[in-house]
């Protein structure tokens, strides 16, 4: 990026689709305070191809600076260009931005789901680990079971049914994506078979005498070293990993019933699946799930090989629920720094799945709300959606506290509109339609926020755009030639608030903060999500 001390343009570094939205934000100085600003497009021949305004939208205590934004949705052109900024007097030059035909999933979807490969736990992955944790792990009562494979959940080497049900969906989705199809990486195998080494695991969790899932395989922070080194991976020494708790309800009922279904329609010769869907239903007959998991058990049930018309009035009764919940201000549940998405995306799947339901209206008028409710949380000048109308970035009560950049929020929430665009651009209504315009414009925001559009202009997928983090927060660090601790794909926590009293974004450039650079799975899952609808 070539730019004036005085200017900063902030751009998604991967790149634009043609037809999707696009926009550019600009931070200046005090100095240029409510000036006007223009944008220009340039070709390889120095050739003027578009104009646009930079509006001013936001400054004085604002993050410390003025911010102008364009809108240049209007431009799609198959090529690679130079943006011109202009303010006042001052200009900046930004070089390559490039629109092709499904450019960011092109560039970045294999990228995204080869991360889950180099995160594996218990085999071998080449240049990176030998076996791992192959002792994996111990019951509360001291008793072994098998519990290898896997993937280490995070920058640590814990294993966890949290998030794992989700990532075995979003491989599942993106490997039947038609840009990976046929998978063009050979360092990493294809995301169906990604989904099924995921599923393996999760089946081993589930308890068979009560369906129940175990939470997690667990070992604390204290090990900071290559991952064949922590213990000495013979099954039945005393440094086996253990299995914190019992078997509950309590580790992601609804998105592991979800996981196998999906994997029983991927694989419908291996009957596995399908027992521990079954057994896992059991288990959850008659619970009060909290509604995150009601809409992924709806979702479970449209994907289940048998019983068609019984899953399908299951899924509906699971629907409604979801939707006697919506709040008077168009919300659906709390926020949440993980899965503030995933409600309006599963209603958005049932309704395109079974256009013709009795269900689909109301689902309908439930996302217009949701989307009203979302567009009044994006008054700021990256269009992120904040964490609630009185703050941006997630509220923590005190330093000590667990919090981690909301990476995972804003991109569940862009795969719930792009799924609600879709379903709206289907309106014969023209006025409907136009939501699906904001829609799509909100998504598109949060995916630029996350390669690149951003305060720090840091492209927050390891291996795509121009300025990836110095470093990561990563156990893989200690292992030679890999101390970065980058992980290939990994999309990391991202921003965090400053401190409890300010609400201004912090990342850390400088050294391996888990509130920022640690990558997690979900975050790679709701990118595979979000970016397999575009």
């Amino acid at each position: 990026m070539e730019a004036h001390a005085a200017m900063e343009v902030l751009i998604n570094q991967v790149g634009f689709d043609v037809g999707a939205p696009k926009s550019v934000v600009v931070r200046a100085g005090e100095d240029l305070d409510g000036a006007r600003g223009r944008l220009g497009i340039v070709d390889a021949r120095g050739t003027l191809c578009y104009e646009a305004d930079l509006d001013h939208v936001g400054g004085g205590a604002l993050w410390d600076g003025h911010y102008w934004r364009s809108d240049f949705s209007g431009f799609d052109r198959d090529g690679e260009y130079e943006l011109r900024i202009a303010i006042a007097e001052r200009e900046a030059r930004y070089a390559p931005v490039a629109v092709t035909p499904r450019r960011t999933a092109r560039e970045s979807l294999a990228l995204a789901a080869a991360f889950y490969y180099y995160q594996r736990c218990g085999t071998e992955v080449p240049g990176w680990h030998r076996p791992c944790h192959m002792d994996d792990a111990r019951l509360p009562d001291g008793s072994h079971i098998d519990a290898v494979g896997g993937w280490h959940d995070a920058g640590d080497y814990n294993k966890y049914n949290g998030y794992t049900p989700l990532s075995v969906v979003a491989l599942a989705k993106a490997g039947r994506h038609e840009l990976l199809r046929p998978w063009p990486l050979k360092q990493a195998p294809p995301p169906l078979d990604e989904a099924a080494w995921g599923g393996a695991w999760l089946a081993k969790m589930q308890d068979e005498k009560t369906g129940l899932l175990r939470g997690d395989v667990f070992s604390g922070y204290g090990w900071w070293g290559a991952p064949e080194d922590e213990t000495d991976n013979r099954p039945g020494t005393d440094d086996d990993r253990p299995i914190r708790g019992e078997p509950s309800l309590g580790h992601h009922p609804g998105v592991a019933l979800l996981a196998f279904a999906t994997l029983q329609n991927l694989r419908p010769g291996e009957s596995r699946w399908l027992e521990c869907a079954r057994r896992l239903d059991d288990a959850a007959a008659g619970a009060d799930l909290p509604v995150i998991q009601q809409a992924a058990a709806a979702l479970a049930h449209l994907e289940w090989p048998e019983q068609r018309d019984a899953r399908v009035e299951q899924a509906r009764r699971l629907v409604r629920a979801v939707l006697s919940r919506q709040r008077p201000d168009g919300s659906l549940h709390d926020p949440h720094i993980v899965d503030q998405g995933f409600v309006p995306a599963a209603l958005a799947e049932f309704a395109l799945r079974l256009p013709q339901d009795q269900l689909a209206p109301d689902i309908q008028v439930a996302l217009t709300k949701y989307l009203e409710f979302s567009a009044g949380l994006s008054d700021n000048p990256f269009r992120i959606m904040q964490w609630d109308a009185h703050n941006v970035f997630y509220p923590y009560v005190e330093p000590k506290a667990w919090y981690v950049g909301q990476n995972s929020m804003y991109l569940s929430q862009a795969w719930a509109l792009l799924l609600a665009a879709k379903l709206l651009n289907r309106s014969p209504d023209a006025a409907v339609r136009d939501q699906a315009r904001l829609a799509e414009e909100l998504a598109w925001a949060q995916i630029n926020w996350v390669l690149g559009c951003n305060p720090f202009a840091v492209c927050m997928l390891e291996g795509a755009g121009r300025f990836n983090p110095p470093q990561y927060h990563h156990r893989y660090n200690a292992i030679r030639e890999r101390e970065r601790g980058a992980v290939p794909g990994a999309v990391c926590n991202g921003y965090v608030r400053e401190s409890v009293e300010r609400d201004a974004p912090r990342f850390d450039l400088q050294g391996n903060d888990y509130h920022s650079t640690e990558p997690w799975l979900p975050h790679n899952a709701y990118y595979l999500l979000a970016l397999s609808e575009t």
